[in-house]
């Protein structure tokens, strides 16, 4: 196994562990005895703790952003049904690394200002290609809503679909029917855009033509 290779590894495992007990929780010696390697290993591969972090976010982000790839524009689906395209992306993604969806929640539930800081410029990478992905989408639908906004809509759907569903290890939500997190997402989204879209012709005009009803529901 070549030494990029064992980095993986150990960070994948590590992204695990930080997940399970935290950043703060989480030390070198745990790290090493659930990764089973020795100190001397954990510090030819990294400086400390931080570092690792850090090095499991750049890896969890560069993965995600295969989801730009991945997705094609469908100019004969819906602004909610290319939205849809869209989440069974990153469903693929996760699906393929099952470490990603945990690491990310680990990402952003931390509280240290100095790991903040370094992961900052991962993120930010990756919100602002989402964003430009979603302007693109906004402004042939000609929608009344700012790119932003629709990224930040598109996320809170996107987190508490998995909440939901029990996969970020949250109690399952009262009320919610179906088997699978595309069908929280589907939920959630229809909630969201109900409630930031009118429900007339704007939601499927663009600049060729109408398209098919954008089919906005409430849960039964």
């Amino acid at each position: 196994m070549n030494s990029q290779a064992n980095v993986n590894e150990i960070i994948e495992s590590a992204s695990r562990i930080f997940t399970i007990y935290g950043y703060e929780e989480t030390s070198i010696n745990e790290i090493c005895k659930m990764c089973n390697i020795s100190k001397g290993k954990f510090y030819y591969y990294f400086n400390d703790k931080e570092d690792l972090f850090t090095a499991c976010c750049a890896h969890a982000y560069s993965i995600v952003n295969e989801i730009f790839e991945l997705f094609e524009f469908d100019e004969n689906l819906s602004f909610r049904n290319n939205l849809l395209k869209i989440f069974s992306c990153y469903q693929k993604v996760f699906d393929e690394h099952s470490f990603l969806l945990y690491i990310i929640y680990s990402i952003h539930s931390t509280q240290q200002p100095t790991i903040k800081e370094k992961i900052l410029e991962i993120t930010n990478y990756h919100q602002k290609k989402f964003t430009e992905l979603l302007q693109k989408i906004v402004e042939y639908y000609s929608l009344d809503i700012s790119a932003f906004e629709m990224s930040l809509c598109f996320h809170i759907a996107f987190m508490a679909a998995y909440e939901a569903r029990g996969a970020l290890n949250y109690k399952d939500l009262p009320g919610l029917k179906g088997d699978s997190i595309y069908d929280y997402f589907t939920y959630y989204i229809d909630k969201v855009l109900y409630g930031i879209l009118p429900c007339n012709n704007e939601l499927t005009k663009n600049s060729i033509a109408s398209k098919e009803a954008l089919n906005i529901k409430t849960a039964q």
